[in-house]
């Protein structure tokens, strides 16, 4: 049997909608402070109409991901209460639209599927 998890930290959850609340308002931070110079339509996507997103991982050094945890754990009362999904989702897009922004005239790139991308270790390592 599966067990199951909890949010033992006693911070709030957000669902899928609030995390994608998350992410435009800092859109909306990121264009009023003069990062965009342009609004940047999002493509809609079939993840966004299921109860649940698109799961995606990722490996990650363990002191790198305590981190990531100490970030979200020691900021929720000054940035607001979020999921390390919501916080790791939105340091991501950010990153995401920051290449947009330099390498594709601020315009989002077309999707790609997970196996449209080199799978295992780059040949040059």
């Amino acid at each position: 049997m599966a067990r199951r998890r909890t949010d033992r930290g006693g911070g709030s959850q957000l669902s899928a909608a609030e995390s994608r609340r998350a992410v435009l308002a800092a859109d909306q931070r990121d264009v009023g402070a003069g990062h965009r110079s342009q609004s940047i339509a999002r493509p809609e996507s079939p993840a966004r109409t299921r109860k649940f997103p698109h799961k995606v991982s990722f490996y990650q050094d363990p002191e790198d991901t305590a981190r990531v945890r100490a970030a979200l754990l020691h900021t929720q009362g000054s940035e607001g209460g979020r999921s390390l999904s919501a916080f790791i989702h939105a340091a991501v897009m950010k990153e995401t639209r920051r290449l947009e922004r330099k390498y594709n005239d601020g315009q989002p790139w077309s999707g790609v599927d997970a196996r449209g991308i080199p799978q295992g270790r780059p040949l040059d390592s």
